[in-house]
């Protein structure tokens, strides 16, 4: 958005997560600016997959649930980065952390994180601690 006017200078449409869905738009449940990445935000739509994508439209890289091509896979519903952009984090429906690292590998997962679904993250400016909200009403502090 432009400050002065209100005008919308971009939008773009976030990939669906099936062929299927193709026509539908995915269900954007949270973004991020990727540090040290101008024009780049992490998209975290209802679906096993979070993408890092240009500001123009385009996929610069996928992160995928280790049980996405499975039925019956999570769904993430929150995500943020480190600070220095190296670690990604996720909270799935099924409520659990994945953690990967910038290149895409999965690098662990905290289980039961809350009682119910998470709804938003945000990770500690100077520490590896990853704090998350969930529909319980609870905050927790997640510590790798």
């Amino acid at each position: 958005w432009d400050a002065k006017t209100g005008d919308n200078l971009l939008s773009f449409k976030p990939p669906s997560p099936t062929a299927e869905t193709a026509a539908v738009m995915p269900q954007l449940v949270d973004l991020a600016p990727v540090p040290g990445q101008d024009g780049a935000l992490l998209v975290c739509t209802r679906s096993p997959e979070l993408h890092v994508m240009s500001t123009e439209g385009e996929v610069l890289r996928s992160y995928k649930h280790a049980k996405a091509d499975a039925n019956g896979a999570p769904v993430y519903t929150a995500c943020c980065l480190s600070p220095s952009g190296e670690f990604v984090y996720a909270a799935s429906e099924a409520q659990a952390i994945t953690c990967f690292a910038k290149d895409g590998r999965e690098e662990g997962v905290a289980e039961d994180v809350h009682g119910a679904e998470v709804i938003s993250m945000c990770h500690h400016p100077h520490s590896n601690r990853v704090y998350s909200v969930g529909m319980d009403g609870k905050i927790c502090l997640t510590e790798e």
